[in-house]
């Protein structure tokens, strides 16, 4: 089972595909969405690459590389979804508190130092 498309009443989500890529590369090309990132996506190449690595990603079944927070626990029936946010990012660890994610430990992810969230049912 792929991804699922997710609509609400004003937004529809789709799973991240090939032809979405130009898309992608153009919205990192500002160079504020490498803030906390150790690579600098902003460069073509490497947003490229970046998603070449999230297209080839291979986890179980209607997961991929983003989780939403009701879709994960109830639609899917996971135990858990998770957030790594960089330590620096104030308004993603805001954003994080306020889906209800509780902060969990910090660990180095992607080269940097990042705080652990999970979600867990309620």
């Amino acid at each position: 089972m792929g991804q699922s498309t997710l609509e609400t009443e004003r937004l529809t989500l789709v799973p991240l595909r090939a032809e979405h890529t130009d898309a992608v590369v153009e919205v990192f090309a500002d160079e504020s969405m490498s803030t906390y990132l150790d690579l600098d996506i902003s460069a073509p190449d490497n947003a490229r690459e970046m998603m070449r690595k999230r297209l080839a990603f291979d986890g179980p079944p209607g997961m991929g590389h983003w989780a939403f927070l009701h879709h994960g626990l109830t639609d899917l029936a996971l135990n858990s979804v998770w957030a790594l946010v960089h330590v620096d990012n104030k308004p993603s660890l805001q954003l994080a508190a306020r889906l209800g994610f509780l902060a969990v430990g910090t660990a180095v992810h992607y080269g940097a130092e990042h705080r652990v969230h999970v979600a867990l049912p309620r």
